[in-house]
């Protein structure tokens, strides 16, 4: 049977989600192995996509990309500094730029909308 897509609360901090999105994951068995540390190979943008707000239920909003490519770029972050020890330098560069896609396909959204924020 198909949950539904978790939404993050009202209030809740966006800093959550990484740690919901793994959790999700292993729910769906999209993450297999010992300590959790194997992943489905997310090789595109389309696959992170879908993986983060389909599977996961965490939508790319403006802010939402905002505060996870300040975090991904500051390398005293914990959470950085955890994704980097778990998936590795090149994976965090890779994620940076399916983020930075994200937040291209935001302002073209924006743009299409008179200027407002969809997000």
């Amino acid at each position: 049977m198909l949950q539904q897509p978790r939404r993050p609360m009202a209030g809740k901090s966006d800093r959550a989600a990484p740690v919901k999105a793994v959790e999700a994951l292993a729910a769906s068995g999209a993450i297999r192995g010992e300590g959790m540390t194997m992943m489905r190979a997310l090789k595109s943008y389309g696959d992170w996509k879908h993986c983060t707000t389909v599977l996961c239920g965490i939508p790319l909003t403006r802010s939402y990309v905002e505060q996870r490519l300040t975090a991904l770029h500051d390398p005293t972050d914990p959470t950085t500094q955890k994704f980097i020890a778990t998936w590795g330098e090149e994976h965090r560069l890779r994620v940076i730029g399916w983020f930075e896609q994200a937040q291209h396909e935001l302002s073209i959204e924006k743009t299409r909308h008179g200027g407002t924020d969809p997000s």
